[in-house]
């Protein structure tokens, strides 16, 4: 019975592991959604009221993922990659110091590579989605598999 009770909790325990590890993939296309839904907000404001970007970028995104610090533009880079981070940086580093037609083009310009971005990234997280759910099924079979 023991025996039993622990070949579960191995099992169990693999399978969470496997779920959890899917469902980090599918954050990163929710983070990148956000910004994009931000991005194509902040263009369209930048062409109606010029590059202050203080109460532009307060308006666009949400508080916890973009936000000014010390004057400068700061976003939570959580559930990223590095190339991701690196994009936003160039991004959010040059914003603010063109004129308005231009920042609005440069924004349109950056919401396009960002969609390219989440559209590789939602097919990238559908496939490793579902590696991670049937790796951590599997594995866990194997364990009690082992373990008998």
């Amino acid at each position: 019975m023991l025996k039993i009770i622990g070949l579960l909790t191995v099992f169990l325990s693999c399978c969470l592991v496997g779920f959890y590890k899917a469902a980090q993939t599918r954050q990163r296309s929710e983070v990148l959604k956000e910004l994009l839904d931000g991005m194509s907000r902040l263009s369209y404001y930048v062409e109606l009221s010029g590059p202050e970007a203080n109460h532009i970028i307060e308006r666009c995104f949400k508080k916890e993922r973009v936000f000014i610090k010390n004057g400068e533009i700061r976003f939570n880079y959580e559930q990223l990659g590095v190339e991701d981070i690196t994009f936003l940086k160039e991004f959010f580093g040059g914003f603010g110091r063109q004129c308005s037609a231009k920042e609005a083009q440069r924004c349109e310009a950056f919401t396009r590579q960002l969609s390219k971005r989440l559209e590789e990234a939602q097919n990238e997280g559908a496939k490793l989605f579902k590696l991670y759910n049937a790796l951590g099924v599997l594995s866990g079979l194997f364990f009690c598999i082992f373990l008998l």
